[in-house]
């Protein structure tokens, strides 16, 4: 984990960088082999904190369990506690979520969409622009909704912002670190 940008926001996950095969390429990944969290620092992405809430996410995840991964912003590295701006969260039995968080409360869910599958590498992208429009595809399709308000793409225009990435995983789940079918393994892109 040391050769990645990832830091850990607890003593309780255990990660490792290990290989696996993504749309039969090899590429190195983090695997969650004791449920926990990751962040990364605002300086990694390159861009200042009111940034952070506009502009393209990208990440291809695998999820192995049928527990929550989230792949969210917020303004400190508190995994629930205190959480601030946006969460992008995997449900076995809804799919993928958008959660808006402000000071700890949770707008739950802002937005719903299925075809979120467990147990096989998906690429997720989630754009924003600066009108507040989101926009969420599963490999390159959009996705459809599934309950939640609200369709996609959907208009939200709370500017929440944070300086922090956080990654939360269970046992099994892994996020790829090399890009595939030039897709980045997570990237966080601005608009223009």
């Amino acid at each position: 984990m040391s050769n990645t940008q990832w830091q850990f926001s607890d003593t309780v996950g255990r990660f490792r960088v290990e290989t696996d095969t993504i749309n039969g390429r090899s590429t190195k990944v983090i695997t969650c082999k004791t449920a926990g969290s990751l962040y990364l620092k605002r300086e990694a992405l390159q861009c200042d904190p009111g940034a952070l809430a506009f502009g393209s996410w990208d990440a291809w995840i695998y999820r192995a369990s049928a527990g929550t991964l989230t792949l969210g912003l917020f303004s400190d590295i508190v995994v629930v506690a205190g959480r601030n701006g946006w969460a992008f969260e995997q449900f076995s039995a809804v799919g993928w979520q958008m959660h808006r968080w402000t000071a700890g409360v949770d707008a739950f869910p802002a937005w719903g969409i299925a075809g979120m599958a467990q147990s096989t590498w998906q690429n997720i992208r989630v754009d924003r622009t600066v009108a507040g429009v989101w926009t969420i595809y599963k490999d390159g399709a959009l996705l459809s909704t599934a309950g939640g308000a609200g369709t996609n793409p959907f208009t939200d225009t709370a500017h929440l912002t944070g300086n922090y990435i956080v990654l939360s995983m269970g046992i099994g789940d892994k996020l790829a670190l090399g890009s595939v079918d030039g897709s980045a393994a997570f990237c966080k892109r601005l608009k223009s």
